[in-house]
């Protein structure tokens, strides 16, 4: 017995619920935290989190010169995948040059104490530094070693040799030009593909861009380049172990909602062709709504697209590309109570039930963090918003994998 057409419909509203709930869109908007993380963490207690910065091998007989007792105020921040940090410190005695050894490429390391064990949060060299004379204060600007590895310059070449018949590994090549460079180097994501030819003029970290550039396009993973402990390190991108949850800690919360197109068209005309030779025919389609009309205005554009296979096909493009006019990116910006692990790419629940950020609307991923540590405060100011940089990963990759598909059987079609 045939079903239904009430039944047909109701199965296939059914497989796009499905299809949509496994997306990347859907996986971002409702995201299932059980599959990344184990557990949650308690709200933070103020004042749980102990600082201490130095200066490795500082002090007398190469131990470490504690500056704690001269630091009136550091804070430190990343955003674009670069760490900068600063501090303003005091001397004892106004003219007491000797009192704080700091000048221009010092290393400072800082360090938390948090139940009971010592995590070490960053390494960084020195500006040249800022004195006040009468008062003896002290201000430095601290940046990481990534600006180092940024500043050279010169012809980087790797390229097929008899030994090297197959070419290079970009992990091969970036240990030949780090041992050249005398940069230190860390953990080195192994390479799968070879490259024929590595040609490249500019910094030890163009290069570095360069190589892992080339294996994300080849096999879709994402890499992170970074400093740790002056060595220059690239690991897979990775998720953090465990996720925060800021509510009532929360002090302050700014939630901005910004147009990707800003002046958006509200009536979107569609013109294509179907078919071939004598067979081809002029197609064309206009989608609007009229309650957007009403309320943005009316705004019309007509936009070209080509040969496409079908009406339906048609239709489907000029309504994806009209629904992208009127997107939103969703910035929520917050200050808490200090929590040093928080870092660039996290994610977190961000709990603002006035503004919508409740249940899985309220997981998001850290754009900027910046912490700032004062006299009896500590806070951390933390700017998110729902990209997430896996599941934007795996849809272009679906879609690159659609567009394979489609080629090869438009390959078949031709063949036969």
């Amino acid at each position: 017995m045939a079903a239904s057409p009430a039944t047909r419909r109701a199965n296939r509203d059914r497989k796009g619920r499905d299809q949509r709930r496994k997306s990347p869109t859907a996986s971002a908007r409702n995201p299932d935290l059980s599959r990344w993380y184990s557990r949650t963490l308690p709200d933070v207690t103020p004042g749980e989190f102990r600082f201490a910065l130095d200066i490795p091998r500082g002090g007398p007989k190469g131990k470490p010169l504690k500056l704690d007792r001269f630091v009136e105020t550091f804070s430190w921040a990343e955003e674009e995948a670069s760490v900068s940090a600063s501090m303003t410190l005091r001397r004892p005695e106004p003219d007491d040059a000797d009192a704080i050894p700091i000048s221009r490429g010092t290393l400072v390391r800082c360090r938390v104490l948090w139940q009971g064990h010592w995590y070490e949060l960053w390494t960084m060299r020195c500006e040249r530094p800022e004195v006040t004379a009468e008062t003896g204060q002290v201000a430095v600007e601290l940046v990481d070693d990534m600006a180092i590895v940024r500043r050279g310059k010169r012809h980087y070449l790797y390229r097929k040799t008899r030994r090297r018949k197959h070419g290079w590994f970009g992990h091969d090549a970036l240990r030949h030009a780090a041992k050249k460079d005398g940069i230190k180097l860390g953990k080195l994501a192994k390479c799968s593909k070879r490259m024929d030819k590595i040609d490249v003029t500019g910094s030890f970290l163009d290069l570095a861009v360069k190589v892992y550039t080339h294996e994300r396009n080849v096999t879709g993973r994402k890499f992170v380049l970074r400093m740790r402990d002056g060595r220059f390190e690239v690991v897979p991108y990775a998720r953090n172990k465990i996720v925060y949850r800021l509510a009532r800690q929360l002090a302050s919360a700014i939630v901005a909602h910004e147009p990707v197109v800003d002046n958006p068209v509200t009536v979107l005309t569609g013109r294509a062709r179907m078919g071939s030779g004598s067979d081809t025919k002029k197609l064309s389609y206009t989608k609007f709504d009229r309650a957007v009309v009403r309320k943005l205005g009316y705004s019309h554009e007509v936009k070209r697209y080509g040969r496409v296979a079908s009406p339906a096909r048609l239709r489907a493009l000029v309504t994806r590309d009209l629904a992208r006019q009127y997107r939103v990116n969703t910035t929520i910006k917050v200050q808490t109570q200090g929590i040093p692990f928080l870092r660039l790419g996290d994610g977190a629940l961000i709990v603002v039930p006035s503004e919508g950020f409740t249940d899985d609307k309220a997981f998001v991923y850290m754009k900027a963090v910046r912490h700032t540590v004062e006299a009896g405060s500590y806070i951390t100011e933390v700017e998110a918003n729902y990209h997430d940089p896996f599941t934007a990963d795996k849809g272009r990759q679906e879609r690159e994998a659609r567009a394979r598909a489609r080629r090869a059987r438009a390959g078949r079609k031709r063949g036969s």
